[in-house]
């Protein structure tokens, strides 16, 4: 992410291919990866998370007409914000435990500092569309209705899961009610 050489190819070969191939936008998945490298070693990844601002601003700047959106990118928000159109919170309240194979609560904590994090992204962006993706059972309906209700209350776009994200089900019906604080799973 560095590297000018490799902007000029996402800029001038791989946009274009794409465009030409139909796709108007782009989902940037491991926007993680330069924050985390640069925390993990500064020395060796210096400079990481400022080239990758610069390269979601450089698209921003040569392709205005494509519909950008980060996933989760937390080290990199609200900075970026006013360059992206959506950014998508996955596993933003509730997390996938991989050893046991089930879902659960993310910490409160975690949940408070990027809850922080993107109304402090909407500020800096306010036309920025917020989507979560959240992971639990479908088949437990009041929790996954609970989870639904309290991102609307926030002013996000929700969706709930399997972590497979192989099984499709309704979101629940718009609420004018908020969301029963014992209908949502408990915070751990």
């Amino acid at each position: 992410v560095r590297n000018p050489e490799w902007t000029r190819i996402i800029l001038n070969t791989v946009i274009p291919l794409l465009q030409k191939k139909g796709f108007d936008g782009l989902f940037f998945d491991t926007m993680d990866n330069p924050v985390f490298l640069e925390d993990s070693n500064p020395v060796l990844y210096g400079g990481m998370k400022t080239a990758a601002l610069k390269l979601i601003a450089d698209i921003r700047k040569h392709h205005p007409e494509l519909k950008l959106m980060m996933n989760r990118g937390y080290g990199l928000l609200p900075q970026a914000a006013e360059n992206l159109d959506m950014v998508l919170a996955e596993s933003f309240y509730t997390d996938y435990d991989f050893a046991r194979k089930a879902p659960r609560l993310a910490k409160r904590a975690y949940y408070h500092e990027h809850l922080q994090i993107l109304q402090q992204s909407r500020q800096a962006n306010p036309a920025l569309g917020i989507y979560t993706l959240d992971y639990w059972p479908p088949q437990d309906e009041a929790k996954v209705a609970a989870i639904y209700a309290l991102h609307r209350q926030s002013g996000f776009s929700p969706y709930v899961s399997t972590v497979a994200l192989n099984i499709l089900f309704q979101p629940p019906a718009i609420s004018s009610r908020p969301a029963s604080p014992e209908a949502l799973p408990a915070a751990p």
